[in-house]
């Protein structure tokens, strides 16, 4: 079963470093906990997950249009709801748990991915603000797409309140805001960076710590201390970038995906890596 998986958006495309493309009701998270009503099989061959709408999601799906790092809205969107593709790969957390064995090559096509995502939003002025692993989508063709849209933000104030996630383990410490707002999806991206690099989170053993493991992880953040990747050749080359983006020297997607090209650059010319580091993904089945 196909499913359009935002082939669309993927037409001869370089997507690094990254170029800037041109009150409200709120709906529950998307947890993906879907029930069999939500689910409609149409004459594409594909399914479909119609989610209960919120009308500032949908006007920033307005303002986003087709990227191949978001996913897309269905057409036929309502008051009540918002079409979109089931993607069937499901969410990059639950997809590292079931294939613990994937290439590290592929694990930092996907941390490219997702700060494209992030800085594709920031590039509209809309902080994502609900970033964590499990709405991160995997496309037919393993691609990511960032998702659930409900909490973010368009065009934010300095102080900008924003809810707290579900997963605590994602969360920036309050003492960051007063700076830029878009912060707080920079340090989510430095948690998931992280994960995708040590298969663990910060100051955990695996990647599916339980709820305590999360907010021990976040008071470790909340008094400043950083977590350190075992490998010294990932804590050479990507260290130094995961210092910054937690400790938010850097609190712009633009400026995140140019430091993560160039440390990915580097890190593949001075360890003599095979794969061709342009290469989005690498062939998983």
């Amino acid at each position: 079963m196909s499913s359009p998986s935002n082939s669309d958006c993927f037409e001869d495309r370089t997507l690094y470093p990254y170029e800037s493309d041109s009150s409200d009701d709120e709906s529950s998270s998307d947890e993906r906990a879907l029930d069999e009503g939500s689910l409609q099989s149409n004459n594409s061959d594909y399914k479909v997950w119609h989610k209960p709408s919120s009308s500032k999601e949908q006007r920033i799906y307005q303002i986003l249009g087709c990227h191949p790092r978001i996913l897309s809205a269905l057409d036929n969107v309502s008051a009540k709801e918002t079409p979109v593709p089931l993607l069937e790969n499901g969410d990059l957390r639950a997809f590292l748990l079931r294939k613990k064995d994937l290439p590290l090559a592929t694990r930092l096509a996907w941390a490219i991915e997702i700060a494209e995502g992030i800085a594709y939003l920031h590039s509209h002025n809309i902080v994502w603000a609900n970033v964590h692993m499990g709405n991160m989508l995997l496309t037919d063709d393993y691609h990511v797409v960032l998702s659930d849209f409900t909490r973010s933000v368009l065009n934010p104030d300095l102080y900008q309140e924003f809810k707290m996630l579900s997963s605590p383990i994602f969360a920036c410490p309050l003492y960051h805001y007063g700076i830029e707002p878009t912060h707080v999806d920079i340090f989510g991206f430095a948690v998931t960076l992280f994960a995708l690099l040590d298969n663990r989170f910060p100051f955990t053993v695996d990647l599916s710590p339980t709820l305590m493991d999360e907010v021990h992880s976040l008071s470790k953040h909340e008094r400043l201390e950083l977590d350190q990747l075992q490998d010294p050749i990932l804590r050479k080359y990507f260290g130094p970038l995961l210092d910054d983006c937690f400790r938010v020297k850097i609190s712009r997607g633009s400026s995140l995906i140019r430091a993560l090209a160039d440390a990915h650059s580097k890190w593949f010319r001075e360890t003599n890596q095979e794969v061709n580091p342009t290469i989005m993904c690498a062939q998983i089945d």
